[in-house]
């Protein structure tokens, strides 16, 4: 400790203040006080006694001094603690590190010692913090999707610790390239940069992140520049991952998705889970609808084994699907995030179809189709000739998709998809129309988009088309040799369907076909027609309309952390949208619109990385440094404020034995 504290510079702070203090007291030592005059009543006694207190030997004249000494020691020692003082020689290159405290969900595993890891990661900062060297400075930062900095570079490990106590996990999924990028960022300038990373590694994705993020050499002209004119090279921080925890069985929920069926009138769910463990596991899934238990599947895991479970149900009303794992025995299992899963399924809406056709004998199997298509089409469709359609009121021709087979009507409709067959292009349409082709072949057909399923257009005699030759903005779905014969496209706020041949022109297939392709069409367009918001978000992603309202306000109907009960608030919308970030835990999450429709979507954590809980540290990674072993802590200002109260009771006993004045 002596050696630290000498090893102050002379002209540094600490001994300019420790001079500065030292006046006053130096003067009070010096100032001789002035004697007053008593009046007594024998003089001689005072007489004898005032020559003996004049009579002063050289050990007796150094009593005050070795007083004053000994007072400015204590005065220099408590100046020096107020510096914080360590063992480290102050002429060492300071260094400045950077410590990244993992927030993300695999650090809410819990280890077999009771701690979280992030309890870990804590207790790892914190003995950072206390064997840091005097001129050292640290920046704490907790990282997930997102940065957020506890503590700018500082050397005061009292504020240093102070800052680690609002350190909390998320349910978040960590994002290492964002937090690394980050780290870069802060360290570029720095003279002597270190970055400390605590997490589990994240399945291997931090130490992937920074060898991915060191700076490449540059090839090239770059190389034959001449020194002066190169910029200086930042320093390479030093980079350290201490990987934390060792649990590595973990099962959880990947994916898990709804999807309604208009063609068929049913709904699909997709879920996949998989045993990011090293041994087989036995659990069950319980799949719910709306809080009631529909089914209930015993399933093994091998290790390291991805399972995927197909489910057909019926809602036409909806609902809100929810998936748990149960393990056997009741085990808890090591990540409870991931373990449960939502989907919404979306209640089924009749759809209002206007078919327009130029001649009545058109309209025959068209109106046979929509007998067959009650389950989607609502009983207000039509089948109309053109004129019929012109002479409707503007309120009566408003439709969820209109029909139009030969030359369009005077007007169409403001709202509404379009589904058109050989007919002119709309205005603005993304496209233009070929020459006419007698004898049209398809040489192929997205096969993968939701208008093909269930057709099959290789080697159909084809009726007479004129290809269309589209812009960027517009999606061939089948295309012959010359253009596209099926083309979509979006339009002024709707989706466009263009069929460049009569289907009505020839009795088999077209006819026969027409009902599945109009149940593709009205699938299509419901795919984007209605769709407000994703169908799933990340744990503390912020929810937005994906496009814009009208109103003032929306209603949100959520499920706080660890709640039982749904919270409602209002979200004011501004420009149109509004924005809702309390998204913190995986659950269901409602929008009510001013209009009375309902929206919803959910909060699932679906990350692969949080999932595989088992740390897994890389060769790249630097091992941790060694601590130095002493018996005194790095931090010596406690030491010095413990040997200045030292000195003054050392000073008070001397003093009262008459050893000093």
């Amino acid at each position: 400790m002596t050696a630290a504290l000498l090893a102050l510079s002379f002209a540094s702070p600490a001994f300019l203040a420790a001079g500065l203090l030292a006046l006053p007291l130096v003067a009070l030592y010096l100032i001789r006080v002035k004697r007053r005059a008593v009046t007594v009543g024998y003089l001689r006694l005072w007489e004898d006694l005032l020559v003996e207190s004049r009579a002063r030997s050289l050990f007796e004249r150094l009593k005050r001094w070795v007083s004053l000494l000994v007072q400015l020691l204590i005065l220099g020692l408590l100046v020096a603690a107020l510096l914080e003082p360590s063992r480290e020689a102050r002429e060492r290159e300071s260094r400045q590190t950077l410590v990244l405290l993992d927030a993300s969900a695999s650090m809410q595993v819990r280890e077999e010692s009771g701690q979280t890891r992030f309890e870990l990661a804590l207790a790892e900062a914190r003995r950072e913090v206390a064997a840091r060297r005097g001129e050292d400075q640290l920046m704490l930062v907790t990282v997930s999707d997102r940065v957020e900095v506890l503590s700018p570079f500082e050397r005061s490990g009292l504020r240093l610790r102070e800052a680690l106590e609002g350190a909390a996990p998320t349910q978040r999924a960590l994002a290492p390239a964002r937090a690394l990028a980050f780290a870069r960022q802060v360290l570029a300038d720095q003279p002597n940069p270190r970055l400390l990373v605590l997490s589990d590694g994240s399945a291997g994705e931090v130490a992937q992140a920074w060898e991915a993020s060191a700076p490449r050499a540059q090839e090239g002209a770059a190389e034959q520049e001449e020194p002066a004119k190169q910029e200086p090279k930042q320093k390479e921080p030093e980079f350290e991952l201490r990987c934390l925890g060792e649990t590595a069985a973990n099962v959880g929920i990947t994916r898990f998705a709804a999807r309604k069926n208009t063609s068929l009138g049913t709904d699909y769910v997709l879920a996949v889970l998989r045993n990011f463990g090293p041994e087989q596991r036995t659990l069950r899934l319980e799949l719910s609808v709306d809080g009631e238990v529909k089914r209930v599947l015993p399933r093994t895991l091998a290790p390291g084994q991805e399972l995927s479970e197909r489910f057909q149900l019926t809602l036409p009303e909806g609902g809100t699907l929810r998936l748990a794992l149960a393990h056997e025995g009741g085990q808890p299992d090591a990540l409870a995030s991931d373990d449960v899963a939502y989907a919404i399924v979306r209640p089924a809406r009749l759809r209002k179809v206007l078919l327009v056709c130029e001649r009545e004998a058109q309209l025959l199997p068209f109106r046979l189709a929509f007998e067959a298509m009650q389950e989607v089409v609502d009983p207000s469709s039509q089948a109309l000739t053109r004129a019929e359609y012109e002479a409707l009121p503007a309120a009566e021709r408003a439709a969820d998709v209109t029909l139009c087979v030969g030359p369009l009507p005077k007007e169409l409709p403001p709202r509404g998809n379009l589904f058109l067959v050989a007919t002119p292009l709309p205005p603005g349409a993304p496209a233009e129309l070929g020459e006419l082709e007698a004898r049209p072949t398809v040489f192929d057909w997205e096969r993968g988009h939701v208008l093909n399923r269930y057709l099959n257009w290789r080697d159909l005699p084809l009726p007479a088309a004129a290809p269309l030759q589209l812009q960027p903005e517009a999606e061939a779905l089948v295309s012959s040799y010359e253009g596209a014969l099926v083309a979509a496209w979006s339009q002024g706020g709707r989706r466009v369907i263009h069929v460049s041949f009569d289907l009505t022109g020839r009795l088999f297939p077209f006819r026969l076909a027409f009902p599945i392709l109009l149940r593709n069409a009205l699938a299509w367009f419901e795919l984007s027609e209605d769709l407000l918001l994703r169908p799933s978000y990340a744990p503390g992603e912020v929810i937005a309309p994906l496009r814009s309202l009208p109103g003032e306000s929306v209603q949100v109907e959520f499920f706080p952390p660890g709640a039982s009960e749904p919270r409602r608030e209002e979200l004011p919308l501004r420009e149109g949208r509004f924005y809702f970030s309390e998204t913190e835990a995986p659950g269901p999450v409602g929008f009510t619109l001013p209009s009375g429709a309902v929206h919803a979507t959910c909060v699932n954590l679906f990350a692969p990385g949080e999932s595989a809980v088992a740390p897994t540290p890389s060769d790249s990674a630097a091992p941790a440094a060694a601590r130095e072993r002493s018996l005194l802590p790095n931090e010596l200002w406690p030491l010095a404020v413990l040997l200045a109260l030292l000195v003054y009771a050392l000073e008070w006993g001397s003093y009262h034995r008459r050893w000093t004045e």
